[in-house]
């Protein structure tokens, strides 16, 4: 398990002042993602996907005490618990969002969704959990007072990024709750490729059970 305090106490250098850092955080979660999408508006989801891959992949090289082999696997079968009840969790907030919001839906994905479901891992899971909590916890954590300000805000930047790719408002949600479990497990384990697979557990559960919800 990793030491939480350990991973929020990490990442920017430490010559910089702490409002300075917190001035390229508002830039790389907030305004950057804003522009894209501003300027490909419909078509944000690939530019958003490969501009947050390399904004993470580039500051995450500059950041203090940052080495890539960190985000190896360690021993990830021990952590098997967690991820079969996160995935369960997961499935059963997709099941109570979608008799809510579009029980018509359920259980109807689209055709051509088991390749992107494949390609999901690479495409999509990658980036946005270098971004979302390697870069995020690594680099911006030592700026929250609290683990917990630090999770909210982690899980309201991928929401948010949900909601730019177009993916609507009932992802964006179910996006915001599911992210707040994955940064909770990150902070845990310090586990990446952990984060990565679970990343791939919430849209398995969202598109495989309550596709619908992406219409809202």
């Amino acid at each position: 398990m990793a030491d939480a305090s350990a991973l929020l106490s990490r990442g920017g250098r430490r010559a910089r002042g702490a409002h300075t850092l917190l001035a390229e955080g508002v830039a790389v979660f907030l305004l950057m993602p804003g522009l894209v999408f501003f300027l490909a508006g419909a078509a944000a989801a690939p530019f958003l996907l490969s501009a947050i891959l390399w904004t993470s992949v580039i500051l995450l090289s500059m950041s203090r005490n940052f080495l890539w082999a960190d985000l190896l696997p360690r021993d990830a079968l021990s952590e098997w618990p967690l991820f079969a009840g996160l995935t369960a969790s997961f499935a059963a907030a997709a099941l109570a969002l979608g008799l809510v919001l579009a029980p018509g839906s359920l259980f109807s994905p689209e055709p051509e969704m088991a390749l992107r479901l494949l390609l999901y891992p690479v495409l999509v899971a990658l980036p946005l959990e270098l971004f979302c909590r390697a870069l995020f916890f690594r680099r911006y954590g030592r700026l929250f007072a609290s683990e917990r300000g630090a999770i909210l805000f982690s899980a309201a930047a991928g929401a948010a990024l949900w909601a730019a790719m177009g993916c609507g408002c009932g992802f964006a949600a179910f996006g915001a709750a599911t992210g707040a479990a994955l940064s909770w497990a990150y902070l845990r384990t310090g586990q990446f490729a952990l984060s990565v697979a679970l990343n791939w557990a919430t849209a398995l559960a969202f598109f495989l059970i309550a596709p619908g919800l992406a219409e809202f």
